[in-house]
């Protein structure tokens, strides 16, 4: 994962300079639409993973790990709590109970039960461990999720912390700052993983990429309308819960070697 994030960030870079460049000196116009700044975002991102699983290091007995922890009682318990919210609220999304989008039913609980257990979980393993400021990170993310799932706090962050800064720019500073902290948290945790050999490794690494996936559609949505569409809402939520429910898994699987 830290491969396909280092390579995008660079390819965008690149992508965009160039972009701007042959706009500028060749058209005279630079196009801020909504589709250029998709393939902006988009076009490196592919880029990116074809590279990253090209290059990608031989490492059979690590991916097949998770696969290894499917017999375990509490392994197999949340993944069928997680299908059950998931359905419900795929299969009622009227029903503020059970909907993906509200804030008072079982998803948001689901949410904030599953950040809470993966946020204690980490905690635990960051006091235990020398190395645990990857860990400790993400514990504290997690109860800010835990929060957010309730709330939705999070959107009225930025306003509050930079009131006077441009509204693109304190939303950039102030959320894109969270998600790159996330994200290096969730790179750190796996290296680590990786390097005991643990199973969990490829569990953060999933957690890295739905989340990515999330704040995809977050932001290519929200780049010309103040809300997401469906289908996309609701993928949207199952991958924000998905990342969480792979820190989880991720974090209880930590003693598990990757050859078990």
């Amino acid at each position: 994962m830290k491969r396909f994030l280092l390579l995008w960030m660079a390819l965008g870079l690149a992508h965009f300079l160039a972009r701007q460049a042959v706009a500028i000196g060749v058209f005279r116009h630079i196009d801020v639409t909504d589709l250029a700044f998709a393939q902006w975002v988009l076009v490196p991102g592919f880029q990116a993973l074809v590279l990253a699983v090209a290059l990608r290091e031989r490492g059979g007995a690590v991916l097949a790990a998770p696969a290894r922890l499917g017999p375990r009682p509490l392994f197999l318990s949340i993944l069928a709590a997680a299908v059950a919210v998931v359905a419900l609220g795929l299969l009622f999304p009227a029903d503020p109970r059970l909907s993906l989008g509200s804030s008072r039913g079982l998803y948001a609980a689901a949410t904030a039960a599953a950040s809470v257990a993966a946020s204690a979980a980490l905690a635990l393993r960051a006091v235990r461990h020398r190395n645990g400021r990857a860990h400790a990170l993400l514990a504290a993310g997690l109860l800010g999720w835990a929060a957010e799932a309730f709330t939705g706090f999070l959107v009225r962050l930025p306003d509050l912390l930079l009131p006077r800064a441009n509204p693109l720019l304190r939303y950039v500073l102030v959320l894109g700052g969270l998600l790159a902290a996330a994200l290096a948290a969730l790179v750190a945790a796996a290296g680590a993983a990786r390097a005991r050999g643990s199973a969990s490794a490829v569990l953060f690494d999933a957690a890295a990429a739905f989340t990515v996936a999330a704040s995809l559609i977050v932001v290519l949505s929200y780049y010309d309308r103040p809300w997401i569409v469906q289908p996309w809402r609701s993928v949207e939520k199952i991958a924000s819960f998905l990342a969480v429910l792979s820190v989880l898994l991720g974090a209880l699987a930590a003693d598990t070697k990757a050859g078990e």
